[in-house]
């Protein structure tokens, strides 16, 4: 009698912890983002237009909502040139996004090299789920 009441115990556990029966174990969550991102021009003049692609791959192993923010800012992150949000974007497994986008330079960029920083949150949430530097941007010359 107490096998039966610590078996059934154990699957009354397993089951309320979201697992199923006794012999299964739920896999872990993977949550994985890779970002590139093509600068066009390559070297970019001041006050002139800047295009990129951005292509964005999902190693997650369920769906995710999420948040996608692009943003053109100086290495120490104390200035930013250009930022844009797309919000409540879905992620399937696998899943690659692709987006070209451009905007228009600051006219005095200064000497310095700029980064394009790619952040993936959780839509509900606002976790960062992926964060990382995905090109560098050098400007030349100045607008006329």
């Amino acid at each position: 009698m107490a096998r039966v009441l610590l078996a059934c115990g154990l699957v009354a556990m397993l089951t309320a912890c979201g697992g199923g029966t006794a012999g299964e174990v739920a896999a872990p969550e993977v949550i994985d983002f890779k970002a590139a991102v093509e600068v066009s021009p390559t070297q970019p003049v001041a006050g002139r237009r800047v295009s990129f692609t951005l292509e964005l791959k999902s190693g997650c192993n369920k769906r995710q909502e999420t948040d996608i923010v692009l943003r053109v800012e100086s290495q120490d992150g104390t200035r930013v040139m250009y930022q844009e949000t797309w919000d409540a974007v879905d992620f399937d497994p696998a899943e690659v996004w692709n987006l070209t986008q451009g905007f228009v330079a600051d006219t005095d960029p200064g000497k310095q090299t700029w980064r394009v920083r790619i952040v993936v949150k959780d839509h509900g949430t606002g976790l960062v789920l992926h964060e990382e530097d995905a090109a560098r941007v050098n400007f030349t010359g100045t607008a006329l």
